[in-house]
């Protein structure tokens, strides 16, 4: 029964690595053809950080905690939640294959004044060198090519980010592990 469980774990990984390889790859070819597609709806930012870091709660090693305080009060915007769900998706699935232990932490915050909200997902992983901060955005870019994933996950950020006017990016200035930002203007 241990193997059979065993094995039945490694398929469902393998399954869902192929299943993401596959999104992963229809979205490349829907960005290149210039057929991205943006739907904004009433949204709530809370929603969508809660939502995009508790898809990964089952996949977080022992010792790393997941993140993410509501703020209050919530900032509701009309944005395409799908697309920042996958930028902030993408950014986790990176925290999650490089921090072993600490915290993976999602976050927004609003500059009404700049009429921008940065979304961020904080790690305490092995971090990025900064000279490697705009190479980790190229399509299959890989620091690391022992960890599992494709090197397309950024490669997608910067792309739904140059179709929303946003920005998507490394803060250099953080040297405790790993932030990606994601700031959006309104």
């Amino acid at each position: 029964p241990d193997e059979k469980k065993s094995y039945v774990r490694i398929i469902s990984d393998n399954s869902e690595m192929l299943l993401t390889m596959v999104g992963d790859l229809l979205d490349l070819s829907e960005m290149e053809a210039g057929e991205m597609t943006f739907r904004k709806s009433r949204s709530s930012l809370n929603d969508i950080c809660s939502s995009s870091l508790d898809s990964y709660a089952a996949k977080v090693g022992e010792g790393v905690s997941l993140v993410f305080v509501p703020h209050d009060p919530d900032k509701i915007m009309d944005v395409d939640r799908q697309r920042i769900a996958q930028v902030l998706r993408n950014y986790i699935s990176n925290a999650v294959k490089n921090t072993v232990k600490g915290s993976i932490t999602v976050d927004y915050a609003d500059d009404p004044e700049e009429r921008k909200v940065t979304f961020s997902v904080t790690d305490t992983g092995c971090g990025v060198p900064p000279e490697k901060a705009e190479e980790i955005f190229v399509r299959f870019e890989k620091l690391d090519v022992f960890k599992e994933g494709t090197g397309v996950g950024l490669s997608i950020c910067r792309s739904i980010a140059d179709g929303m006017k946003a920005e998507a990016k490394l803060d250099v200035s953080y040297t405790g592990g790993a932030r990606f930002l994601f700031i959006l203007p309104y």
